[in-house]
């Protein structure tokens, strides 16, 4: 009798009988072993590895929607500004391409540069005007650069809420990184800070509709959210 898996001119281009016999068998078998070995996904906390600087951080759903915790403490420190205030510099672009400027993408090209002015606090509810006469209220983008002032050693909450894009950067370390279009969503990270002066650097973008950027903390430690004040603010 002829091997029913050999193929012939009758037969050519089809699988084997002996194969096509074990198929039923095989696929639940496959789909049983993958569905005991899959890998755990915890929906509401993971852990995230922040390769730039090697830190470790959590992320969890608490109070807010997206809580950071820092271990390493962040001492590096900067001798006392000379005025109060973030400098902010003003970009206006013309598409969505143009947040790339100021993403961890790099720039394509660059978006046009229209001021800078300083900034006592970070508390904007632009809603759908924009910042100054001279922009577009739709498609800019902010990046502030200075210090801030940790009264003490200690831990402290910084909060921002955004809409819509947002990162946060401190001694030189990305804390929050949302760089996305969204309503106005609170993120927060939980760091230890030596008493002095820190470099901060906050980037914000807008692509369309309403816009709004706060920036908050704790301070004292176990207090409410509240805005960063001015005397807190400085640039060197």
């Amino acid at each position: 009798m002829d091997d029913p898996s050999i193929q012939t001119s009758t037969n050519k281009g089809k699988m084997p009988y002996r194969v096509r016999s074990y198929l039923p068998l095989f696929l639940p078998a496959t789909l049983i072993v993958a569905f005991f070995f899959r890998p755990k996904i915890d929906d509401r906390k993971y852990e995230r590895y922040e390769s730039s600087d090697r830190d470790y951080a959590r992320f969890r759903e608490e109070s807010v929607p997206f809580h950071f915790r820092w271990n390493r403490p962040f001492t590096e420190t900067q001798p006392p500004p000379r005025r109060r205030g973030l400098p902010g510099q003003y970009y206006q672009t013309t598409d969505h391409w143009g947040f790339r400027f100021l993403s961890a993408e790099g720039p394509l090209e660059p978006p046009r540069q229209l001021f800078t002015r300083i900034d006592p606090v970070i508390d904007f509810d632009w809603d759908r005007d924009p910042p100054e006469r001279s922009m577009f209220h739709d498609f800019y983008q902010v990046r502030w650069t200075g210090l801030l002032n940790a009264p003490k050693a200690g831990r402290y909450l910084l909060e921002v809420e955004a809409d819509d894009g947002v990162r946060l950067f401190l001694d030189g370390r990305r804390l929050i990184n949302v760089w996305r279009t969204q309503p106005a969503t609170k993120f927060d990270a939980d760091v230890p800070l030596t008493g002095g002066w820190h470099r901060i650097r906050l980037d914000y973008f807008q692509a369309g509709g309403q816009a709004s950027l706060r920036l908050r903390w704790n301070y004292p430690s176990g207090s409410e959210m509240r805005v960063i004040p001015a005397p807190y603010l400085g640039r060197p």
